[in-house]
């Protein structure tokens, strides 16, 4: 039996958003920018896959088609916005410096070897500067 990884997974949904961040992180980050998470479809499996890096843990959900489309209405409802991005692989060894935050997680799925960037905005610009943002889902004025 073959185990399946998120490597079947190469086009992603990148969500920026706001975050209930509270201390010193809220104070470095900016609104609207305070928390990314990925949302990837594997063909493989035939479902949607939510990858959400928390400080307590991650979350991971699994949706098919029928119910991925209440979930990225929940984010744009927050108002996130939203890139499709593919990933680059094979992946680059991804050096990061700490502490590690979801920016850093999300990186290491994408195949992202920035290591400066380490908020949810610098990857935002970055990925759009890089031209590895294929698409804007959500435009918005930064």
């Amino acid at each position: 039996m073959r185990i399946s990884t998120l490597d079947t997974v190469q086009n992603w949904i990148v969500v920026f958003k706001d975050d209930k961040a509270t201390g010193p992180w809220r104070w470095l980050t900016r609104r609207g920018f305070r928390h990314v998470l990925l949302i990837g479809y594997s063909p493989e499996w035939r479902v949607w896959v939510v990858y959400d890096p928390l400080f307590n843990g991650t979350f991971l959900q699994i949706a098919d088609d029928t119910t991925i489309d209440a979930v990225i209405d929940g984010f744009e409802r927050q108002g996130a916005v939203m890139l499709q991005v593919t990933t680059r692989r094979p992946a680059k060894v991804i050096w990061t410096l700490p502490p590690l935050y979801c920016v850093d997680l999300v990186k290491m799925v994408l195949g992202v070897s920035a290591w400066w960037v380490k908020t949810p905005f610098q990857l935002y610009r970055h990925l759009l500067r890089a031209h590895e943002a294929v698409g804007l889902l959500k435009p918005k004025e930064v």
